[in-house]
């Protein structure tokens, strides 16, 4: 139902040859079928040089780190990557969406549901529900933090910090090194 106006704001972005960034497969072939200048996001995240490659071949200028990939495979990709790479160094990421109101998501009652509404996990993951127009959202409450970590083997073109999921009263340290 949304086609129409993601064509038309993506019209508008190729005229006014502004970058956008994708974050799924619909954006990501609308973005190159319109030959928008285009990024991938930490929705659509690369782990190896063939990602990489695959995204540089349907369009992409650049693409962004997992945030799952272990420290190797961030060298290894980050050495010899064929796009500018972002690595996101702090978040807390969207774990899960769904369209199922918060208020009829789990039966009152359940263990796993916190007097606030949040899940947790298995592992013990507190992950609050947050409504955002017809879409609930969960993010861990911890905060994935690379903040002042130095590795001189990790060339990366973009450091990101996404402060989208964090609260906003108190300050977040703005030294990042890459």
């Amino acid at each position: 139902a949304d086609s129409a106006e993601m064509i038309e704001l993506a019209e508008y972005c190729r005229d006014k040859g502004s970058r956008v960034e994708a974050h799924c497969w619909g954006s990501l072939w609308l973005f190159g079928a319109m030959w928008l200048n285009f990024v991938t996001g930490p929705c659509l995240p690369v782990l190896t040089h063939l990602a990489v490659k695959c995204l540089r071949d349907l369009g992409a200028r650049g693409v962004t780190m997992s945030m799952e990939a272990d420290r190797e495979q961030i060298e290894d990709v980050s050495q010899s990557c064929a796009l500018p790479l972002t690595l996101m160094v702090y978040c807390r990421p969207v774990l899960a969406y769904t369209r199922i109101p918060r208020e009829k998501l789990l039966p009152e009652g359940r263990p796993a549901v916190a007097a606030d509404g949040a899940w947790t996990a298995r592992r013990g993951i507190s992950l609050p529900p947050e409504e955002a127009s017809a879409v609930t959202v969960f993010r861990s409450r911890t905060a994935f933090d690379w903040k002042g970590r130095d590795n001189e083997k990790l060339p990366v073109a973009n450091p990101a910090m996404d402060l989208s999921g964090r609260p906003l009263q108190g300050a977040v340290s703005t030294q990042v090194t890459s």
